[in-house]
Formats: C-alpha cells, structure tokens, sequence
C-alpha cells in the first residue's frame, strides 16, 4: 500500500445529486430508525459510482488497487467504500450489524478504486480499536473512531506495512488487521509480487556486481528500472522500495 493524495474538491456529481440521496437517506433513518436496527436503507450505486468518480479515483491511484497495489489498467475493480455503507462487521468470525455508514455512501473522503479480490476479502468487515466510539448514525461523530484498517487517504501505510521480498510484513496492530481483512498475502498476489521481484533481482544484480563491466547504455538502462520500480504509478512499488533498500 502506498499514501493516496486526493484533490479535495469531490466530482460533481458527489455534490449534486450525490449530497441529494444523502440527504434523503438520512431523513429515512430519522423517521424510521428502529426498523434499520435489523436491515440496511436501500442504497444505489447511481453516483457513487458515476464514471467520473471512478475515473478520478483511477487516476489518483494509478490504475492501482488501494490496498494490495495491483494494476488494474486492464481490469474491472469497482469503487470501494470504506466504511461499509450497507452493513458492518466488526470481524471476520461476527455477523452483519446494521445499519451501515448510509450518511456515507457518497462521501469523497470514504470511496476509492479497488480490485475484486480485495473488495470480496474486506467486504462489511470495518474492526474498531475501541467498539464503544463506533459511529450508529448520522447523528453521532466518526472521528471518534479509530479503524483497525489503514485508510491511505489519512495514514501513511509505510508506517504500517512494509515487505520481505514478495512477503507482507506488519509493523503495527492495523498493519496486522489490514493485511488479514484484504488477504494481502493470498496466493495470486504473492505469485504476481514475485514475478517483479525476480525482474528487480537481475537488474540490481546486473548493477551491484557487474557495473563495471557493463555498456554505459545498459548500465543506465538498468538504473532507470530501478528508479521507476518505486514511482507511485509502479505496481508494487512499496515492495520494490522495500526490496532496493535491502
């Protein structure tokens, strides 16, 4: 995972018609709030997931999944929110609670762009640090919380995560949490993370024992893939920083 720089200023279609529904939801919670003790306000994907919404967190996130940082240039993904907007689950092993972040669904600072798998893995599931702080409604305060999960809007997850060759490595409690709810360590990504491993080993190979003897030409062909393995916009490039500066 890597930090997500948005522009502040929200698509305009979170502001129209998005601001809109959330209003309309939060007036159906008020008055029926007892009947979505047990199930969710009926929610649509209309401007949430407007093309220009998910275009913008495209392009924020460099085709990348916000957390395991797969490409996603030639793949669906969808447009996440994190806090869940239907229902929540305060763990992996715990049921759906309602209602869920319905105040929320809309909101520029909750939605990014995110692959499948990962969005399969997290699904409702949102662990606090402390249960009692959590947010109910519209009425009560959500920065009263504190996920367990690395929002890389907020954090920096470098403070949270860091990587052994293709391997996770947690360093803080969310770190651990994060890696557990989206599978950061399931098998396809692991698969996909050593493939660029072993392109980075023979280009820092190539350079840590044989720069002397390479064309110039070479020699600065295989710094520059070095140097654009760790750009934002470089799949992995947490890992590939990690592993350069081994």
């Amino acid at each position: 995972m890597i930090k997500i720089n948005k522009p502040k200023r929200p698509p305009q279609k979170l502001l129209t018609s998005g601001r809109s529904q959330t209003r309309a939801l939060c007036s159906e919670y008020d008055q029926n709030s007892q009947l979505y003790k047990n199930k969710s306000l009926v929610v649509n994907a209309n401007y949430y997931n407007h093309k220009s919404v998910k275009k913008l967190l495209k392009k924020v996130q460099h085709n990348k999944c916000c957390f395991c940082e797969k490409d996603q240039t030639d793949e669906y993904g969808a447009v996440e929110h994190f806090r869940p907007k239907k229902a929540f689950k305060r763990s992996e092993n715990k049921q759906n609670e309602y209602p869920g972040y319905y105040w929320l669904i809309n909101e520029w600072r909750n939605l990014y762009f995110v692959c499948s798998p990962c969005n399969t893995s997290k699904g409702a599931i949102f662990p606090l640090a402390n249960e009692k702080k959590r947010a109910r409604n519209h009425h009560d305060d959500i920065t009263l919380e504190s996920p367990l999960i690395i929002e890389p809007t907020i954090d920096d997850p470098r403070d949270h995560i860091r990587f052994s060759k293709e391997e996770p490595k947690w360093r803080t409690r969310k770190g651990k949490r994060t890696i557990e709810v989206c599978s950061l360590d399931r098998d396809d990504l692991t698969d996909k993370r050593r493939e660029v491993i072993r392109k980075l080993e023979t280009w820092k190979l190539m350079i840590s024992e044989f720069s002397h003897k390479l064309p110039p030409a070479l020699l600065q062909k295989a710094n520059k893939y070095l140097h654009d393995a760790v750009k934002p916009n470089a799949p992995f490039s947490s890992m590939a920083t990690d592993f350069i500066n081994e």
